[in-house]
């Protein structure tokens, strides 16, 4: 008898595992490699990047945070370009993402990343599509 119900972290960990094989028996690509770096303030994360090289050779990103004190300062693009050079390295040949209105939209496009898509999820409120190709 099928039961629907929460998965745990493991079966979570599980379920990627799954979509990852499938991946790889149809593309012959096995690229799951994960990049992050991130900046301490002695012990304290104040910023950071996290992401992974997924099929067809795509970086996705993950996560980028500043904490609110270290921003505007070049935290952010010190970041993203050592994550560019890593992705780069590992042969990645796009970088994709996703932002809302309220976060980091005008941050990426002046990096040279490019719209490709949005919604809006309720008034004054869009999710945000973009890509680079490196």
């Amino acid at each position: 008898m099928l039961v629907m119900r929460e998965l745990n972290h493991e079966e979570q960990d599980s379920l990627e595992a799954y979509l990852h094989n499938y991946d790889f028996e149809k593309t012959k690509i096995d690229l799951n490699k994960k990049i992050s770096f991130g900046y301490y303030d002695e012990d304290t994360l104040v910023a950071g990047i996290t992401g992974k090289i997924e099929g067809y050779k795509i970086f996705y990103i993950e996560t980028l945070f500043v904490s609110e004190k270290y921003r505007s300062i070049g935290f952010g693009t010190k970041l993203l370009g050592l994550a560019e050079e890593a992705a780069k390295i590992e042969g990645a040949k796009f970088i994709r993402l996703d932002t809302f209105s309220w976060q980091a939209k005008d941050f990426y496009t002046s990096l040279g990343y490019e719209v490709i898509g949005h919604y809006e999820m309720s008034e004054g409120v869009d999710e945000y599509f973009l890509l680079k190709k490196l």
